[in-house]
């Protein structure tokens, strides 16, 4: 996350150079222009960060929701449910992340019922799947880590 100080700093700098190029330009109309495009082109960009800034803390507070209430809300099937949900909700932010919990999830069949005929002991399918929500437990709290860890 950019400093304040920082951003301070460079907002400072800018209107100095514009100052600056206000007593070298005699004729002023464009200048004001050039310093209505300037601020125009700050303010975009401050709104896209913000914006984009938001979508990341909103993930965050999604994946600590799911991780806090896993064991009172949820049973390891329905933790397994949420944790894709959420991946597939936020897969353009951890494309990776979303990618290899669909790999997980095919290899331990987690979107199958232990009554199948592939499983000839569902006991099996459960351990399965308590490693599965371990994994997906795993893939959500590295992410809210990672997005603590950039807030620093």
């Amino acid at each position: 996350m950019l400093n304040f100080t920082l951003v301070l700093g460079f907002i400072a700098s800018l209107v100095t150079i514009i100052n600056w190029i206000f007593d070298i330009v005699k004729d002023r109309k464009y200048i004001h222009g050039f310093y209505l495009l300037i601020i125009s082109t700050l303010s975009v960009s401050t709104y896209a960060y913000k914006a984009e800034l938001d979508i990341v803390n909103n993930a965050e507070k999604n994946a600590m929701h799911i991780l806090e209430n896993r064991n009172r809300d949820y049973t390891t099937e329905g933790f397994i449910q949420a944790s894709l949900t959420f991946l597939e909700k936020h897969k353009e932010l951890y494309p990776d992340s979303y990618a290899r919990a669909l790999k997980i999830c095919d290899q331990n069949h987690c979107l199958e019922s232990s009554y199948s005929d592939k499983f000839k002991n569902s006991l099996h399918h459960g351990y399965s799947q308590i490693d599965v929500a371990s994994s997906f437990d795993g893939i959500l709290q590295g992410i809210v880590d990672m997005n603590k860890k950039e807030k620093e």
